[in-house]
């Protein structure tokens, strides 16, 4: 994971200090959903930028927290091409671009596919093994059918 979100930083031009991609499921990122963006709910991503620590770091840093549930629910066949392309959306988010418009958003998704292509099959093989509940695979509940998401 580390060797793709650091192409995928250079390829959005990302001049960062540490990022650390947290993974979770959809009661694990509606919490951080409300408090970072106050919608409530699950979605795929959400992009935390922090500021450099004084006398630390020179550069800024960034948690992205990813939703696997939502991964394997939106691309069952493959969820790791999937946590791929919603780190690529986290690194474009911290680029400085934006998709509060529906032109912006087609920019963003459009660069971001660019990168998954220019990773080739890296990008599938983000995570060799997803292991999730029943529950989560659409076993004993079921998930919506779009996670409410940036793309």
């Amino acid at each position: 994971m580390v060797s793709v979100a650091r192409r995928l930083a250079g390829m959005a031009g990302v001049k960062i200090g540490e990022v650390t991609v947290i993974l979770c499921d959809d009661a694990g990122i509606a919490p951080v959903n409300e408090a970072a963006v106050g919608h409530s709910g699950p979605t795929d991503v959400i992009t935390l930028p922090c500021e450099p620590i004084p006398g630390v770091e020179d550069e800024p840093s960034a948690e992205i927290v990813v939703n696997v549930e939502c991964a394997v629910a939106q691309r069952p066949e493959n969820p790791s091409l999937e946590l791929a392309y919603y780190i690529a959306h986290a690194f474009d988010h911290l680029s400085g671009r934006d998709d509060d418009t529906p032109a912006r958003r087609t920019a963003m998704h459009r660069r971001e596919r660019r990168w998954l292509a220019e990773l080739g099959d890296d990008a599938g093989k983000l995570i060799e093994d997803i292991r999730l509940p029943p529950a989560a695979t659409g076993g004993n509940r079921k998930h919506s059918q779009k996670c409410p998401s940036s793309h």
